[in-house]
């Protein structure tokens, strides 16, 4: 009766320690940053020390929670390249630092086992930026293009509203060369500086806006641009199109009637770039799928096994927060709207479509 005493206190000092020490890395971050993930422990019950067996539960479920998560935005292969001991390392060395707090739905003796089930409030953004920064998640990338760009008069929105367009339009990733590293701006120049960051094609576009005379009335000032872009292979220097376009805007101001007329230039040649040269492209594209409305990471688990069954070369979660999914695949195909249509047939997903881009599409689920 007395050692039964004994441990009934225990037991009862054992809660009331958990309920005032749940694990806290960083009090600073809003519980609004997390995601709750339900886990249960369960270890060997050893009625000697209840206090140690109930802590041991608890980092059990701790353990199975944060692999959870971080399995979830982990590279599928990373068991098959030998990177098993990495990622145990990631979940096991300090599991805390990824959770805000947890709470205890309900705890006791199963047969020789004791079990906790535990609410955990995990950073799921902590995860993944350690999944990364581990080298257990494959950065996703498409076809590169290096632009080079002549705006004249300079400062007049051409090279700002080409490369936003483009970046939109196509499945290309596109960087603008660095002008100190294009020696005398040759194509042989412009093309070794391309080659050198890794870029499958070198776009050279060139825009000049100009006033139509002076303004008709006080206030207004009709101008027009003129522009042309041509891409090349690299390394190869095989010329893929030549394309030459107009455009044309109005406003108050002279500054603001280029402005526009070079942003309207910048569309045209932007659609007409995409649609040209994204064919011709060897490399698979790379495809943002972003999912809004999500229940919870739940959800984001089920889309990701499901994405999984699809006809994807490649995909992989990039971030999880506030209901939305961010995936990054490797498709076999470069019509977004074949791609679309694949996972809306998807029964389980229950999802609209929303905004569709060259290299992104947007769905919500309801």
């Amino acid at each position: 009766m007395i050692n039964f005493l004994k441990k009934s206190i225990l037991f009862s000092a054992a809660i009331m320690f958990a309920a005032c020490s749940a694990s806290v890395r960083n009090q600073t971050i809003s519980s609004d940053n997390t995601e709750v993930i339900a886990a249960e422990g369960r270890v060997f019950y050893n009625d000697r020390n209840i206090n140690e067996t109930r802590e041991k539960a608890v980092y059990d479920a701790k353990l199975k929670a944060v692999r959870r998560v971080a399995e979830l935005f982990a590279d599928a292969l990373y068991k098959a390249e030998g990177k098993y001991e990495t990622f145990e390392k990631l979940v096991t060395e300090d599991p805390d630092f990824f959770i805000h707090k947890y709470k205890i739905k309900h705890e006791g003796q199963d047969r020789d086992s004791y079990v906790s089930q535990v609410n955990l409030y995990i950073y799921t953004e902590k995860i993944a930026s350690a999944v990364r920064s581990a080298g257990l998640a494959s950065s996703v990338k498409g076809p590169k293009a290096a632009i080079y760009i002549e705006e004249t008069p300079e400062g007049t929105s051409f090279q700002k509203a080409f490369i936003a367009a483009l970046s939109k339009d196509s499945i290309m990733t596109v960087e603008l060369l660095d002008k100190s590293k294009i020696g005398d701006g040759s194509y042989d120049a412009l093309t070794a500086a391309s080659a050198e960051i890794g870029a499958e094609m070198f776009i050279k576009a060139k825009a000049k806006a100009y006033l139509f005379g002076g303004g008709i009335g006080t206030d207004f000032h009709p101008s027009g641009a003129d522009g042309s872009v041509e891409v090349i292979q690299v390394p190869s220097g095989k010329r893929l199109s030549d394309i030459s376009r107009q455009g044309s805007g109005s406003d108050s101001s002279k500054d603001g009637a280029m402005s526009k007329a070079m942003e309207s230039l910048a569309a045209l040649l932007s659609k007409d770039t995409a649609a040209r040269v994204d064919p011709q492209l060897k490399s698979d594209p790379a495809i943002k799928l972003i999912f809004s409305g999500l229940s919870g990471i739940e959800q984001a688990e089920t889309l990701k096994s499901d994405l999984l069954k699809m006809n994807f070369k490649y995909i992989s979660l990039d971030s999880y927060a506030n209901g939305r999914a961010v995936f990054s695949s490797i498709t076999k195909t470069q019509d977004c709207q074949e791609i679309a249509s694949m996972i809306l047939r998807g029964e389980s997903l229950g999802a609209q479509l929303g905004e569709v881009s060259g290299k992104e599409i947007n769905f919500i689920l309801y």
